[in-house]
């Protein structure tokens, strides 16, 4: 089971918005910074920092199973294919020679003398 769908100690059940909210702070306050689980908490409204400490610990856990290959990717596996690649060469930023499309410029209104 992982860590996003239950956490024995968490007063009610994390929702997508929180996770985010979390890897954010997670990001902005690393391991090393003073009280990391009390900081947090005071911007995650209704979550203590227990729960913040042993949410990390458990998605931890998640990752070295992921990795290990005990467990399967919380995210569908795809494989790449034609349809992808077309997707891709669809989104890429150069033209049918190869050459980068330059973005269109904007008209705008020259400046006036007393604006210089």
């Amino acid at each position: 089971m992982f860590a996003r769908d239950f956490c024995c100690s968490c007063s009610f059940p994390w929702t997508w918005e929180e996770n985010k909210r979390f890897e954010l702070y997670l990001a902005k306050f690393p391991d090393d910074t003073p009280d990391r689980w009390h900081t947090m908490a005071s911007f995650m409204q209704g979550r203590t920092p227990l729960e913040l400490k042993l949410w990390y610990e458990k998605l931890l856990l998640d990752v070295a199973e992921i990795e290990s290959g005990r467990v399967e990717p919380p995210w569908p596996q795809r494989e790449s294919n034609e349809e992808d690649d077309v997707l891709v060469e669809e989104a890429s930023p150069t033209s049918s020679t190869g050459a980068k499309s330059e973005p269109e410029r904007k008209k705008g209104v020259p400046w006036t003398e007393e604006e210089h």
